[in-house]
């Protein structure tokens, strides 16, 4: 596969993954009703998936050592907000799916990240490889917002 055809199926994967991002809060959503508490619900969701990657690290992941974990006590406290920005996107998801609906929720996310996009790629934050804000790119977001103007009206 030449690297053209190896960039669409990534494009291709990214969609598909993209399209499990509803279904997640959909699904915590329905979680936290049979719990009875959103927190629980979330808190149900990062054990699953710490589990599942707990499992991935300790019988697929070559190289593995205790070492690799206690590299984690000398990175950076900035690399570790990945895990709060994505327990805020659970949270979040919960109350907001049932209250604005998936298509609202999602296309509002989606706005916010490509606009958080074009200014870590035009800046390279925390050493991306810089794709300098355009014309295109800032009328591709001008679109996301109309699009989200329209979803909200309907």
């Amino acid at each position: 596969m030449n690297n053209f055809g190896l960039y669409i199926l990534t494009i291709i994967a990214s969609i598909f993954i993209g399209a499990l991002m509803p279904m997640q809060s959909v699904v915590n959503s329905q979680l936290a009703r049979s719990l009875d508490n959103h927190f629980h619900s979330a808190f149900v969701s990062f054990f699953v998936g710490a589990s599942i990657f707990f499992i991935i690290t300790m019988f697929f992941s070559p190289g593995y050592s205790e070492m690799s974990f206690k590299k984690v006590l000398h990175v950076s406290p900035w690399y570790l907000t990945g895990g709060i920005l994505g327990a805020l996107f659970v949270l979040s998801s919960l109350f907001l799916v049932s209250r604005i609906g998936a298509t609202v929720m999602m296309g509002s996310f989606i706005t916010g990240q490509l606009c958080m996009s074009l200014i870590i790629d035009h800046f390279g934050i925390m050493g991306i490889p810089t794709h300098p804000l355009n014309f295109f790119r800032i009328v591709g977001v001008l679109f996301l917002f109309l699009g989200l103007g329209i979803l909200i009206k309907n």
